[in-house]
């Protein structure tokens, strides 16, 4: 039998080998120091990205994803520079690291009382979701006030109202505005996935604590999705 050693063959195929695994440990390498560590990558939804939104980020954030079309505002392009934070369009993971998916701040508003919605809304606060709660107002001043913080503010809306109808027509005469109304989480988050949908009018009667939790849940957490040609000329 021969020895290995004086085998030209084996020593072929020992040096093939040798070779193949200093390649793949080099590419594992590459691969190791091109992503970003665990959890060093959070991202954002919206079309504007304020300073307030930044709040959320983790300091060991280190790469921020936002939509391709998103804004940001220069007070949150100074934050980003000095805390070494880099911007990656196109892409977006959770915005909370907890429950391990996205949510939007939601800016709500109610016209009526009594409305069981203060629960609720302690309850999406508890699970990491930034609520901003507008006075009761009524309703055309508070659709004013809604969209303001929707448009310019890049946040979604919700408006608890018995006035559904009313809210629907005053809110979409609005650039820039698309809201629906859900009568279930399903439907909650097709109109996000399909519409992009940023204002959430709910049908305060006879709705609970719980189930006003649920919607408003939803719609913070779904993720957005593209318009299409036609419906984006026609609604943006």
């Amino acid at each position: 039998m021969k020895n290995q050693e004086s085998d030209p063959l084996a020593r072929l195929v020992e040096r093939i080998v040798r070779e193949v695994l200093a390649r793949l440990a080099a590419a594992e390498k590459a691969t190791a120091k091109s992503e970003p560590a665990s959890g060093s990558a959070m991202g954002l939804v919206g079309r504007v990205i304020s300073l307030a939104d930044l709040k959320q980020l983790t300091d060991e954030t280190r790469e921020l994803q936002v939509a391709t079309e998103a804004l940001i505002t220069p007070a949150a392009k100074d934050e980003l520079r000095e805390r070494g934070i880099q911007v990656v369009r196109g892409q977006q993971q959770s915005t909370t690291k907890n429950t391990g998916s996205s949510a939007t701040g939601l800016v709500v508003g109610t016209t009526e009382a009594p409305i069981p919605i203060d629960t609720a809304l302690t309850g999406l606060r508890r699970q990491k979701i930034e609520i901003q709660q507008l006075p009761r107002l009524p309703l055309v001043e508070q659709i004013d006030a809604i969209v303001e913080q929707v448009v310019r503010g890049g946040r979604r809306g919700v408006l608890v109202t018995s006035e559904v109808a009313g809210a629907l027509c005053l809110a979409n005469r609005q650039r820039g505005v698309r809201a629906v109304t859900g009568a279930t989480e399903q439907g909650v988050r097709r109109d996000v996935e399909q519409l992009a949908a940023n204002l959430l009018v709910v049908d305060s009667a006879g709705r609970s604590t719980f189930e006003h939790l649920q919607l408003l849940r939803e719609f913070a957490t779904s993720t957005a999705g593209q318009l299409s040609a036609v419906l984006r000329d026609r609604l943006e």
